[in-house]
Protein backbone atom coordinates (compact mmCIF):
# COMPACT_ATOMS: atom_id res chain seq x y z
CA UNK A 1 0.00 0.00 0.00
CA UNK A 2 2.81 2.13 1.00
CA UNK A 3 5.14 1.54 -1.95
CA UNK A 4 1.90 2.32 -4.18
CA UNK A 5 0.76 5.56 -2.57
CA UNK A 6 4.56 6.70 -3.60
CA UNK A 7 3.73 5.99 -7.00
CA UNK A 8 1.37 8.14 -6.89
CA UNK A 9 3.67 10.81 -5.23
CA UNK A 10 6.04 10.44 -8.08
CA UNK A 11 3.34 10.80 -10.75
CA UNK A 12 2.53 14.32 -9.09
CA UNK A 13 6.27 14.94 -8.66
CA UNK A 14 6.96 14.00 -12.28
CA UNK A 15 3.88 16.29 -13.70
CA UNK A 16 5.33 18.97 -11.51
CA UNK A 17 8.69 19.55 -12.90
CA UNK A 18 7.86 19.53 -16.62
CA UNK A 19 7.83 22.73 -18.46
CA UNK A 20 4.59 24.87 -17.77
CA UNK A 21 4.37 28.47 -18.09
CA UNK A 22 4.06 30.76 -14.57
CA UNK A 23 0.60 30.18 -12.43
CA UNK A 24 -0.14 27.55 -14.20
CA UNK A 25 -3.19 26.00 -12.70
CA UNK A 26 -1.81 22.16 -13.44
CA UNK A 27 1.17 23.61 -10.91
CA UNK A 28 -1.34 23.89 -8.05
CA UNK A 29 -3.55 21.12 -8.36
CA UNK A 30 0.27 18.89 -8.54
CA UNK A 31 1.23 20.42 -4.91
CA UNK A 32 -1.97 19.57 -3.61
CA UNK A 33 -2.10 16.04 -4.82
CA UNK A 34 1.49 15.78 -3.07
CA UNK A 35 0.73 17.26 -0.06
CA UNK A 36 -2.42 15.34 0.32
CA UNK A 37 -0.70 12.49 -0.38
CA UNK A 38 1.82 12.86 2.08
CA UNK A 39 -0.92 13.73 4.76
CA UNK A 40 -2.86 10.78 4.20
CA UNK A 41 0.35 8.08 3.55
CA UNK A 42 1.28 9.61 7.29
CA UNK A 43 -2.01 8.73 8.59
CA UNK A 44 -1.85 5.23 7.04
CA UNK A 45 1.80 4.69 9.08
CA UNK A 46 -0.30 5.10 12.28
CA UNK A 47 -3.29 3.30 11.28
CA UNK A 48 -3.34 0.67 8.45
CA UNK A 49 -6.78 -0.08 8.85
CA UNK A 50 -7.66 3.81 8.18
CA UNK A 51 -10.15 3.40 5.53
CA UNK A 52 -10.87 7.14 4.66
CA UNK A 53 -6.60 7.53 4.67
CA UNK A 54 -7.12 4.83 2.03
CA UNK A 55 -10.28 6.57 0.12
CA UNK A 56 -8.34 9.64 0.11
CA UNK A 57 -5.30 8.32 -1.28
CA UNK A 58 -7.65 6.50 -3.89
CA UNK A 59 -8.02 10.41 -4.85
CA UNK A 60 -5.27 11.61 -5.14
CA UNK A 61 -3.81 8.53 -7.50
CA UNK A 62 -7.17 9.12 -9.73
CA UNK A 63 -6.40 12.87 -10.03
CA UNK A 64 -2.41 11.89 -10.36
CA UNK A 65 -2.58 9.40 -12.82
CA UNK A 66 -5.87 10.73 -15.14
CA UNK A 67 -4.28 13.16 -17.17
CA UNK A 68 -5.52 16.32 -15.60
CA UNK A 69 -2.56 17.62 -13.95
CA UNK A 70 -0.66 17.43 -17.42
CA UNK A 71 -3.35 19.94 -19.09
CA UNK A 72 -1.23 22.84 -20.57
CA UNK A 73 1.79 21.53 -20.12
CA UNK A 74 4.54 18.82 -20.62
CA UNK A 75 6.19 16.26 -18.26
CA UNK A 76 9.11 15.25 -16.68
CA UNK A 77 9.16 11.24 -16.43
CA UNK A 78 12.53 10.84 -16.23
CA UNK A 79 12.84 8.92 -13.00
CA UNK A 80 9.89 6.52 -13.92
CA UNK A 81 11.49 5.70 -17.26
CA UNK A 82 14.65 4.83 -14.99
CA UNK A 83 12.65 2.39 -13.23
CA UNK A 84 10.86 0.84 -14.98
CA UNK A 85 14.04 -0.29 -17.22
CA UNK A 86 15.49 -1.36 -13.37
CA UNK A 87 12.47 -3.41 -13.02
CA UNK A 88 12.91 -4.90 -16.23
CA UNK A 89 16.29 -6.19 -15.42
CA UNK A 90 15.46 -6.79 -11.39
CA UNK A 91 12.54 -8.13 -9.99
CA UNK A 92 12.08 -5.14 -7.77
CA UNK A 93 8.90 -3.38 -6.52
CA UNK A 94 8.18 -0.02 -8.67
CA UNK A 95 7.27 2.36 -6.28
CA UNK A 96 10.53 1.35 -3.88
CA UNK A 97 12.44 1.67 -7.23
CA UNK A 98 11.16 5.20 -7.35
CA UNK A 99 11.95 5.96 -3.78
CA UNK A 100 15.68 5.21 -4.68
CA UNK A 101 15.75 6.95 -7.62
CA UNK A 102 13.56 10.18 -7.01
CA UNK A 103 16.49 11.75 -4.10
CA UNK A 104 19.23 11.46 -6.82
CA UNK A 105 17.55 12.44 -9.57
CA UNK A 106 16.62 15.45 -7.73
CA UNK A 107 19.99 16.41 -6.30
CA UNK A 108 21.42 16.16 -10.11
CA UNK A 109 18.44 18.35 -11.50
CA UNK A 110 18.10 21.26 -7.93
CA UNK A 111 19.73 23.68 -10.02
CA UNK A 112 18.13 23.68 -13.49
CA UNK A 113 14.78 23.75 -10.98
CA UNK A 114 15.70 25.67 -8.52
CA UNK A 115 12.40 27.66 -7.95
CA UNK A 116 10.00 24.78 -8.70
CA UNK A 117 12.14 23.08 -6.07
CA UNK A 118 11.91 25.60 -3.68
CA UNK A 119 8.01 25.79 -4.32
CA UNK A 120 7.98 21.89 -3.26
CA UNK A 121 9.36 22.30 -0.64
CA UNK A 122 7.55 24.83 1.30
CA UNK A 123 4.18 23.74 0.17
CA UNK A 124 4.80 20.24 0.40
CA UNK A 125 7.11 19.84 3.41
CA UNK A 126 6.89 23.16 5.03
CA UNK A 127 11.09 23.44 4.58
CA UNK A 128 11.93 26.91 3.00
CA UNK A 129 14.78 26.13 0.39
CA UNK A 130 14.67 24.13 -2.65
CA UNK A 131 17.73 22.01 -0.74
CA UNK A 132 15.55 21.08 2.37
CA UNK A 133 13.01 19.98 0.26
CA UNK A 134 15.02 17.13 -0.95
CA UNK A 135 15.84 16.34 1.91
CA UNK A 136 12.83 16.35 3.76
CA UNK A 137 11.59 14.00 0.68
CA UNK A 138 14.29 11.53 1.78
CA UNK A 139 13.17 11.95 5.12
CA UNK A 140 10.02 10.89 4.57
CA UNK A 141 11.09 8.11 2.50
CA UNK A 142 12.37 6.49 5.66
CA UNK A 143 10.07 7.23 8.05
CA UNK A 144 7.56 4.86 5.67
CA UNK A 145 10.21 2.33 5.59
CA UNK A 146 10.74 2.34 1.79
CA UNK A 147 14.61 2.25 0.65
CA UNK A 148 16.86 5.10 -0.44
CA UNK A 149 19.93 3.22 -1.80
CA UNK A 150 19.87 0.66 -4.17
CA UNK A 151 21.82 -1.71 -1.35
CA UNK A 152 18.51 -1.86 0.47
CA UNK A 153 16.02 -2.84 -2.53
CA UNK A 154 14.42 -6.25 -1.67
CA UNK A 155 15.24 -8.00 -5.34
CA UNK A 156 16.02 -11.51 -5.70
CA UNK A 157 17.82 -10.64 -8.67
CA UNK A 158 21.64 -9.27 -7.44
CA UNK A 159 22.19 -5.27 -8.40
CA UNK A 160 25.09 -5.47 -10.32
CA UNK A 161 27.24 -3.01 -12.32
CA UNK A 162 26.14 -4.47 -14.98
CA UNK A 163 22.60 -4.67 -14.06
CA UNK A 164 22.73 -1.19 -13.63
CA UNK A 165 24.70 -0.16 -17.47
CA UNK A 166 22.12 -2.11 -18.92
CA UNK A 167 19.41 -0.35 -17.39
CA UNK A 168 21.34 2.96 -17.90
CA UNK A 169 22.03 1.84 -21.67
CA UNK A 170 18.47 0.87 -22.38
CA UNK A 171 16.31 3.84 -20.55
CA UNK A 172 14.88 6.08 -22.83
CA UNK A 173 15.43 9.91 -22.45
CA UNK A 174 13.22 12.40 -21.92
CA UNK A 175 13.47 15.77 -23.75
CA UNK A 176 11.81 17.95 -21.70
CA UNK A 177 12.63 17.61 -18.37
CA UNK A 178 14.61 20.63 -16.36
CA UNK A 179 18.28 19.22 -18.22
CA UNK A 180 18.24 16.26 -20.59
CA UNK A 181 20.97 13.52 -18.94
CA UNK A 182 22.95 11.50 -20.72
CA UNK A 183 23.46 7.17 -20.09
CA UNK A 184 26.37 8.44 -18.22
CA UNK A 185 24.62 10.83 -15.91
CA UNK A 186 22.17 7.40 -15.23
CA UNK A 187 24.89 5.21 -14.34
CA UNK A 188 27.44 7.25 -12.63
CA UNK A 189 25.32 10.26 -10.80
CA UNK A 190 22.28 8.17 -10.27
CA UNK A 191 22.47 4.59 -10.01
CA UNK A 192 25.67 4.34 -9.01
CA UNK A 193 25.26 7.03 -6.88
CA UNK A 194 29.05 8.46 -7.16
CA UNK A 195 29.89 12.17 -6.74
CA UNK A 196 29.11 11.84 -3.12
CA UNK A 197 32.41 10.62 -1.41
CA UNK A 198 32.37 6.79 -2.71
CA UNK A 199 35.57 5.72 -4.71
CA UNK A 200 35.33 3.42 -8.01
CA UNK A 201 36.45 -0.07 -7.82
CA UNK A 202 38.02 -1.58 -10.65
CA UNK A 203 34.58 -3.33 -11.18
CA UNK A 204 33.41 -0.23 -11.79
CA UNK A 205 35.86 1.03 -14.27
CA UNK A 206 35.59 -1.86 -16.38
CA UNK A 207 32.09 -2.13 -16.73
CA UNK A 208 31.94 1.93 -17.16
CA UNK A 209 34.69 1.39 -20.48
CA UNK A 210 31.31 -0.05 -22.45
CA UNK A 211 30.45 3.20 -24.22
CA UNK A 212 27.43 3.58 -26.44
CA UNK A 213 25.39 -0.17 -26.33
CA UNK A 214 22.59 -0.36 -28.05
CA UNK A 215 19.34 1.20 -27.51
CA UNK A 216 17.51 -2.28 -27.57
CA UNK A 217 18.43 -5.66 -26.73
CA UNK A 218 16.50 -8.80 -27.15
CA UNK A 219 16.53 -9.17 -23.24
CA UNK A 220 15.47 -6.05 -22.53
CA UNK A 221 12.36 -6.44 -25.44
CA UNK A 222 11.40 -9.09 -23.84
CA UNK A 223 11.70 -7.96 -19.87
CA UNK A 224 9.88 -5.06 -20.83
CA UNK A 225 6.95 -6.43 -22.82
CA UNK A 226 6.41 -8.88 -19.78
CA UNK A 227 5.83 -6.07 -17.56
CA UNK A 228 2.28 -5.79 -19.08
CA UNK A 229 1.63 -2.15 -17.97
CA UNK A 230 3.30 -0.30 -20.91
CA UNK A 231 2.75 1.67 -23.92
CA UNK A 232 4.49 1.29 -26.89
CA UNK A 233 5.82 3.08 -29.60
CA UNK A 234 7.88 3.10 -33.17
CA UNK A 235 11.42 3.70 -33.04
CA UNK A 236 14.23 4.01 -35.84
CA UNK A 237 16.80 0.79 -36.76
CA UNK A 238 19.85 1.80 -34.65
CA UNK A 239 23.51 0.28 -35.03
CA UNK A 240 23.01 -2.98 -33.10
CA UNK A 241 19.26 -2.99 -32.57
CA UNK A 242 17.29 -5.87 -33.47
CA UNK A 243 15.41 -5.04 -36.34
CA UNK A 244 14.17 -1.85 -38.25
CA UNK A 245 11.28 -0.31 -36.96
CA UNK A 246 10.87 -2.34 -33.96
CA UNK A 247 8.27 -1.26 -31.71
CA UNK A 248 9.76 -0.54 -27.84
CA UNK A 249 8.06 0.14 -24.67
CA UNK A 250 8.18 3.75 -22.98
CA UNK A 251 5.87 4.85 -20.21
CA UNK A 252 2.60 6.48 -20.77
CA UNK A 253 3.66 9.90 -20.61
CA UNK A 254 5.22 9.41 -24.32
CA UNK A 255 2.68 8.96 -27.12
CA UNK A 256 3.64 7.16 -30.31
CA UNK A 257 6.58 8.47 -31.75
CA UNK A 258 8.39 9.50 -28.23
CA UNK A 259 6.69 12.89 -27.97
CA UNK A 260 5.55 13.65 -24.55
CA UNK A 261 1.70 14.49 -23.39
Amino acid sequence: MISGAFDTLSHAMETYLGNSDQDNVSDDLALAVMRNTVVNMRRLLKNMDDMQARSNLMWDSAMAENGILKVGRVTDFQAHQIEHQLGAFTDCNHGQGLAVIHPAYYRHILKDAQEKFERFAKEVFGKDTAEEGIQALVDFIRECGLPVKMGELKSKVEITPEVLRKVADTCNIIKCNPRELTRDDFHGKLLLGRGRGQTKTTQWKEVEKRRHAPFISEKWLLDMVHTGNLDYHEVPAQAGAVSPGIRTCSSSPLRPGGKAV
